[in-house]
């Protein structure tokens, strides 16, 4: 794990690093569960987009005082609806749902921002509705060109809309460094940051995963 105090680095770039965390999936979430879930206990907690719901297990026995999800897939809802410790599961577009205030400590958002068009929005909305102590993102590496990619929203895995809601089918994946601007444009300071490759596993065979703090 990056220990951010050493860092003398200004901006810090996650590409300029090797793999901090290379292994199987199930290593990958024991790597998640200890280093990064471990702010959960006792905290409303957000998650954006679980799909799978594996990450919501972790965040379940992790002990929240309240837990929310909003999932835009029908059949990861009825999926998710068999974890236990879930208070409420929203099906919905988030960037639609995600509207009015509602206070949560921590917000978890993996496996989402490359598959939107506007991330940045979306981190607005979670800041100025959310107002979270901590902000839980990963994301692809991006590539070497900046560019709006084709998405192909509403098949499990994509980005999901509103029933009869006319998508651009685009998504955008943006650096390190321009998240790691952003968050601190909108009160954040990076508390963990790691990149990561897991074996067999596309979504993740390269991306980083890090932890703002309020600041």
């Amino acid at each position: 794990m990056i220990e951010l105090e050493n860092y003398n680095q200004e901006p810090y770039n996650i590409q300029t690093d090797a793999p901090i965390f290379s292994g199987s999936e199930s290593d990958y979430h024991d790597f998640i569960n200890t280093n990064y879930f471990n702010i959960i206990k006792q905290r409303r907690v957000l998650e954006i987009g679980p799909f799978h719901g594996h990450h919501s297990k972790l965040i379940s026995n992790s002990s929240p005082s309240y837990f929310e999800i909003i999932e835009g897939d029908k059949k990861a809802c009825r999926r998710i609806k068999k974890i236990s410790g879930i208070n409420n599961i929203i099906h919905d577009d988030v960037m639609q749902n995600l509207i009015s205030p509602r206070p949560f400590d921590v917000v978890v958002c993996f496996g989402v921002l490359y598959h939107l068009h506007s991330p940045l929005h979306l981190l607005e909305l979670i800041v100025n509705y959310c107002d979270p102590e901590y902000i839980l993102l990963d994301c692809v590496m991006e590539q070497e060109q900046l560019s709006f990619l084709y998405e192909q929203t509403d098949t499990p895995g994509s980005a999901q809309t509103r029933s009869g809601w006319k998508s651009c089918s685009k998504n955008l994946v943006l650096p390190f460094l321009i998240y790691l601007d952003v968050m601190q444009n909108l009160g954040y300071n990076l508390d963990l940051v790691d990149r990561v490759q897991i074996k067999n596993y596309p979504p993740k065979a390269d991306s980083w995963v890090a932890r703002w703090k309020k600041q």
